[in-house]
């Protein structure tokens, strides 16, 4: 059987990315000028041809503009998930790999416990917990989506603005609230097919698979004080996890 005539195309455009004929930010030719240099073939068969390449992460569509080559060989950020640091973990974990990033919190507040999120922090279903929200960026992309989990009797009041703000680590977020040292007690990480607000915030196609991972820490006297859940973009994170309990907690690894 014949292959489609998109197929071959789109391994065509393929070999002309990685080759850098057309390099990392620039964009494709426009939908016309493809049919052109195809052979004059349909709108649909160029269509099908960009979402595959879509799909295998070689281009990205922006509105107005058309499809953005993207690298074809990303460097690969490696996170330990149950290594805690006083400060700078994940701009260090960029750094190594000779980028840029940087953590953001886009919202801290108040909600009623989920059975899981109870079930992972020793409360009950119900239970008030402190939560924040963190975006970790390489270059300014967002490539990491972070969901923390506090059980709020164990949070001050007069800390809760200290904690909306920290983003250097959980060590120094639980040394500030005022916890003895921690060590995490469960990690573990799956993939799955991404939501669709997660797609567009790791700017994947959607449904693309992402990398799903989730970790609890305990203090000094074994209470739970944290839960974090995160989604990634796998071809740009990998994450790796240790013998658990880890101890002790890290010392910050970032240069001086």
């Amino acid at each position: 059987m014949a292959e489609p005539q998109w197929k071959r195309i789109a391994t065509d455009l393929e070999s002309r990315i990685r080759s850098g004929e057309f390099p990392p930010g620039s964009y494709l030719p426009h939908r016309d000028q493809l049919r052109r240099e195809y052979g004059g073939v349909a709108t649909n068969t160029i269509a099908a041809a960009a979402r595959a390449l879509t799909e295998q992460l070689l281009v990205r569509r922006v509105a107005n503009k058309g499809l953005l080559v993207l690298d074809p060989v990303p460097a690969i950020v490696d996170v330990p998930l149950n290594v805690l640091a006083p400060g700078g973990l994940w701009r260090w974990c960029c750094q190594r790999a000779g980028l840029v990033g940087d953590l953001v919190v886009t919202g801290v507040g108040r909600e009623a416990a989920t059975a899981d999120v109870a079930d992972l922090l020793d409360l009950r279903t119900g239970d008030e917990v402190v939560t924040r929200v963190r975006q970790a960026t390489i270059d300014g992309d967002t490539v990491r989506l972070d969901w923390a989990y506090y059980p709020a009797d164990l949070v001050k009041d007069s800390a809760l603005a200290r904690l909306a703000v920290t983003v250097a680590g959980t060590a120094a977020a639980l040394a500030d609230l005022g916890h003895a040292p921690a060590v995490v007690t469960h990690a573990t990480v799956w993939t799955r097919p991404s939501t669709t607000s997660e797609a567009a915030s790791l700017k994947l196609p959607r449904g693309a698979h992402v990398l799903a991972a989730e970790r609890v820490v305990r203090d000094g006297q074994d209470r739970a004080v944290e839960l974090v859940r995160f989604v990634a973009n796998p071809q740009r994170i990998r994450i790796q996890v240790h013998e658990l309990p880890f101890h002790p907690v890290a010392e910050n690894p970032a240069p001086a």
